[in-house]
């Protein structure tokens, strides 16, 4: 009798220990931590971009006509016999800065705002932050450049490739937009997930 009162008494204690430990696991880090953040909305998102798409188009208009305007010069002389135009290294067009500004402010743009600062000016006026996933810190170089090669690297490559090129632009579109298809809960898209962020209010 003692035996089997001894027995109910060690199964009890067993089960009161383990108790606590299953509600523990009920409860994982990742919900506890995003219990403690305000996730930044897809519409959010998208106006942020809007607004820094509009700055780097800005940015090009002012720039461009000048460099353009510097390029004409070095590489043109007119003849002095027959005022013919001679092109005086034929190869050059080929190699126009002013077609690559868009590409070179953007990434420069991008990689440093995130990199340095978690936002960009569009991030700044609607409110969201891009923190790194795992420390909840500011992103870093690393995954600053990575969120950018998946945002606009995959693009700038396909759009020197014939036939695709065009539609190259509807990648970055694709990639950008792909939180709304997230059912983690986290609404990260796959260049979140590829460079280790999240974005978040604040």
């Amino acid at each position: 009798m003692s035996s089997a009162i001894d027995n109910s008494r060690t199964r009890s204690a067993t089960r009161n220990a383990e108790a606590p430990a299953a509600q523990a696991v009920a409860v994982s880090p990742q919900e506890t931590k995003k219990a403690r953040v305000t996730l930044a909305s897809v519409p959010r998102r998208i106006a942020g971009a809007a607004i820094d798409a509009l700055l780097i188009m800005v940015v090009v208009g002012v720039i461009t006509p000048t460099l353009r305007s510097e390029g004409t010069v070095k590489q043109i002389r007119i003849d002095a016999q027959t005022g013919e135009q001679i092109m005086i290294n034929p190869h050059a067009e080929l190699f126009d800065i002013a077609d690559l500004l868009p590409f070179l402010v953007t990434a420069v743009y991008l990689i440093v705002a995130i990199a340095t600062l978690g936002r960009t000016m569009g991030g700044w006026v609607v409110g969201i932050t891009c923190v790194n996933a795992k420390t909840g810190g500011r992103p870093g170089w690393a995954v600053s450049t990575k969120r950018w090669f998946a945002l606009f690297g995959i693009a700038a490559v396909l759009s020197i490739v014939p036939v695709i090129g065009p539609w190259a632009w509807l990648v970055t579109i694709a990639i950008g937009i792909s939180p709304l298809w997230d059912r983690s809960g986290w609404l990260r898209g796959y260049h979140d997930r590829f460079a280790g962020d999240i974005v978040v209010r604040g």
